[in-house]
């Protein structure tokens, strides 16, 4: 009985000295950008010069043409080829891509003089089928959408129905990874946020050219992971200017058996993350501030180490158990041989 004694405090102090182990975690910055070692992804600088593009042609686009000389003909529905050409009836294909209406005008009338010299032509677009801008990913209606005159980034992402959202306990989120989209043009990305253009920043809320790409994916990778030791937590969609507390709280929150002095904060890379200890009570005693998150964070949320002690014990009831039984047994022999040797004097 006293081994078994002496087993149980061990285990109880060696609990005790567990739990006082966190203090060697370093506490969170309240922004992350104050821990030098912790770097952020640079912000794309945007587009300085930023000027609207001439109207032209392009292959897709429909158009009507108009002949007029001693008789006026128009040739209706002419769509421009994906070489460029629009096919006119006697003339034949003309090469009119790149070209503003009236430039087009131009061109056609010199081919068609060559069968009458006095004809005037005159183009008018009745189909902007070229002029188009394609928006994949994480949105509402993702497809190619028509651009009109002096559409803007922020509109383009409009007509697609604006990033996809859902709903929760009436609170709106994105699920779209804003920061992480990215404008294509001419094989290259350009310099924007696609974030900074939804506030109307005319250095990233650029305006759109035919051909421009748009993708926009899902914010996997924005997301803030709550565990909880006791087996709770959840996934948080990340938003700019989230805090720590209301990430544990959207996440499942604390309960009873959560130590409130040990919260963890993993941030950083995968191969080499930054852990950070916060301390809730000192949130409430004003004694520090909250910590704004990152994309990507994760709260692991401790269990209190008595917590721990108490599933340990569970855990040796059985063992415990059969160890009582084993000394009641020996004590039950004991006191029938005692018995026995009274009895034979």
């Amino acid at each position: 009985m006293r081994r078994l004694g002496s087993s149980v405090c061990a285990i109880l102090i060696l609990h005790v000295l567990a739990g006082c182990r966190h203090k060697e975690f370093p506490r969170p910055p309240t922004y992350p950008y104050e821990d030098p070692s912790f770097k952020t992804a640079a912000q794309p600088a945007g587009l300085d010069q930023d000027f609207p593009q001439p109207l032209g042609l392009l292959p897709g686009d429909t158009i009507t043409v108009r002949s007029i000389s001693n008789e006026t003909s128009e040739y209706e529905g002419l769509v421009i080829d994906d070489e460029g050409k629009v096919h006119m009836p006697v003339a034949g294909p003309v090469a009119v891509s790149g070209l503003s209406p009236h430039q087009a005008e131009r061109t056609l009338e010199g081919v068609l003089q060559k069968y009458d010299r006095f004809v005037r032509v005159s183009v008018l677009v009745t189909g902007w089928g070229g002029h188009y801008a394609t928006v994949i990913g994480a949105v509402v209606n993702e497809g190619q959408k028509v651009i009109t005159p002096n559409m803007r980034l922020a509109e383009l992402l409009a007509s697609a129905g604006g990033p996809m959202r859902i709903e929760k306990d009436g609170e709106l989120s994105y699920i779209a990874d804003l920061e992480g989209s990215r404008l294509m043009r001419n094989n290259q990305p350009v310099p924007i946020s696609l974030q900074t253009a939804m506030t109307g920043d005319p250095k990233h809320n650029v305006l759109v050219h035919p051909g421009d790409q748009l993708f926009v994916p899902a914010g996997l990778g924005s997301r803030i992971a709550v565990l909880n030791a006791n087996g709770g937590g959840g996934m948080v969609t990340y938003r700019p200017g989230i805090r720590l507390s209301e990430a544990i709280a959207l996440g499942g929150g604390v309960n009873y058996q959560s130590d409130f002095t040990d919260i963890r904060l993993v941030r950083g890379p995968l191969k080499n993350p930054k852990v950070y200890r916060y301390d809730i009570w000192e949130l409430v005693s004003q004694k520090r501030g909250d910590v704004q998150m990152s994309p990507g964070d994760v709260v692991f949320i401790t269990e209190h180490w008595s917590a721990t002690m108490q599933h340990t014990l569970e855990r040796m009831q059985p063992i415990l158990a059969l160890a009582l039984a084993g000394v009641n047994t020996y004590l039950i022999y004991q006191t029938y041989k005692f018995n026995q040797r009274r009895f034979e004097q």
